[in-house]
């Protein structure tokens, strides 16, 4: 097969620019020096890796999020936890290729957890966050009213971030006098059901599931102990699975050539073209049909891509001026039509020149 010539090479090589307009990087297929453990599969027919990208989900909260006392200071976006491993065990082994992180802060009241989710969010638009969050906002004189205000308020910044949240019941509280003042299963757990049915958002009730067993299944009666963790575990993984997308029915869009291009989708480019993606495409009707054209085409070329260290290479290399482009338009809101028009270019030549591309890098190409 003829290589096309080196001047087309060169146009065809900014196709790469098309997703990332699109702001549609997910995570990268796994070498030895990616951070996360990303997965990577290998087809039985060709030497050309798959890019497998993991769904996300993040527990989001206090120190029960963050698994004390067997995890101890915040969770920071890492996958540790008491309860997340089990989860992300859960799905991987049932639903998928999936990554749970944990951004539990230990002592948090809702009020600092309202604070800082918008920070969380931000570039993860597809993802599921599970939010735990109020039992200190007691102990600083926080009426349960306020706390339940403030978890709204966080369903629905997520919901508005592209997220699909779930919201837990507080867990039960046994602590001599704080717990019965509190009065948890008659005041913020009623609240927090109502209010969430309200707003048409999944309730995963965790304190039902502890209660029965509740003293046998606390370290300290306020947080729970192993065997309490594995029991919320399980409950948020049956919780998470009843609102999956079932198998074939779509959902969970993955994404290709930038996957092939970067290390880890908690990358902080990668998150910042995708908050590009979320903000400035996801939001129109033509923003959204570029996205879903990306999809349809892109999965060959990110074969390509993900099978050659030199490409790799060039396509962030390439991205630079993009990653500015999106820089500026997320911190200072400029340039929108710019942007839009780029990526209407950028289409046309991914459609005349992804064919082109491929036939180059698998016979012009030595």
């Amino acid at each position: 097969m003829k290589a096309i010539p080196y001047f087309s090479k060169i146009i065809a090589a900014w196709i790469l620019l098309l997703p990332t307009l699109m702001g549609v990087a997910g995570s990268a297929s796994a070498d030895v020096t990616d951070p996360i453990g990303e997965d990577t599969t290998t087809t039985t027919t060709t030497t050309i890796p798959v890019v497998v990208v993991p769904q996300v989900a993040i527990g989001f909260g206090d120190s029960i999020a963050v698994g004390y006392p067997y995890v101890s200071g915040p969770g920071d976006g890492r996958r540790v936890g008491a309860w997340e491993p089990l989860v992300e065990s859960a799905l991987n082994a049932n639903n998928g290729s999936w990554q749970v992180l944990n951004y539990g802060v230990e002592g948090e009241t809702s009020y600092q957890g309202l604070s800082r989710i918008g920070s969380v969010l931000d570039g993860r638009g597809g993802a599921y966050i599970l939010i735990l969050e109020g039992t200190n906002d007691f102990e600083w004189g926080i009426s349960y009213n306020t706390t339940v205000y403030n978890l709204g308020a966080m369903l629905d910044k997520a919901s508005a971030a592209g997220l699909t949240p779930i919201i837990s019941t507080l867990t039960p509280d046994s602590q001599p006098i704080i717990g019965g003042l509190k009065n948890i299963p008659n005041t913020y757990n009623p609240a927090i059901t109502s209010m969430a049915q309200q707003k048409k958002i999944t309730v995963c009730d965790q304190y039902a599931a502890l209660i029965g067993n509740w003293s046998s299944m606390t370290y300290d009666n306020l947080h729970p102990n192993s065997a309490g963790y594995q029991v919320m575990a399980s409950t948020w993984y049956g919780t998470l699975s009843s609102v999956l997308p079932k198998k074939g029915s779509g959902g969970g869009g993955g994404c290709f050539i930038a996957t092939a291009a970067y290390g880890s989708m908690e990358e902080p480019h990668v998150r910042m073209l995708r908050a590009f993606r979320d903000r400035f495409l996801m939001t129109s009707a033509a923003g959204r049909a570029l996205v879903e054209g990306y999809y349809r085409v892109s999965p060959p070329i990110a074969q390509v891509i993900a099978s050659s260290t030199f490409l790799r290479s060039l396509v962030r290399i390439l991205l630079l001026p993009v990653i500015a482009l999106a820089w500026g338009m997320l911190h200072f809101q400029l340039a929108g039509w710019i942007a839009a028009a780029a990526a209407l270019v950028a289409m046309g030549f991914a459609w005349h020149s992804g064919r082109s591309f491929l036939q180059w890098d698998r016979s012009g190409r030595r």
